[in-house]
């Protein structure tokens, strides 16, 4: 694996790698907890852990307009096949995923001969 996230192309069948070369700034994984908590009359803390899912916050400093078209096509269906480093287990995942919130794409530069330098992009991917 070339990059730290690759997306399936279901198009092709093969993985779209999103790596340094995208001049990737920020990789934060975080682990959710998915619970069931209460509070009993008497205070007693009622907890039941009902799964763990991962959760991907990328970010790109100068994404190339070509690679945020693809990024976007890739993460427009509703759930999509990801292959991405864990640092919990020390190595490569594949999961099912969503695109969270956002993507947010800001662009860089100005708007020169057709197009900008590049774009700022954020997205969070969240495991199905």
């Amino acid at each position: 694996m070339s990059a730290f996230i690759e997306i399936l192309d279901p198009q092709s069948g093969t993985f779209f790698p999103f790596s340094a070369e995208d001049a990737a700034s920020d990789y934060e994984p975080t682990w959710n907890d998915i619970v069931d908590a209460d509070r009993a009359v008497d205070g007693t803390l009622k907890y039941e852990g009902i799964v763990s899912k991962d959760k991907l916050v990328v970010s790109w400093n100068c994404m190339p307009q070509a690679t945020v078209q693809t990024l976007k096509r890739l993460t427009s269906l509703q759930i999509f096949r990801m292959r991405y480093y864990s640092p919990m287990d020390g190595g490569i995942k594949t999961g099912n995923f969503y695109l969270g919130s956002d993507l947010k794409i800001t662009a860089l530069g100005q708007w020169v001969n057709g197009g900008f330098a590049g774009y700022k992009v954020q997205a969070s991917f969240t495991e199905e």
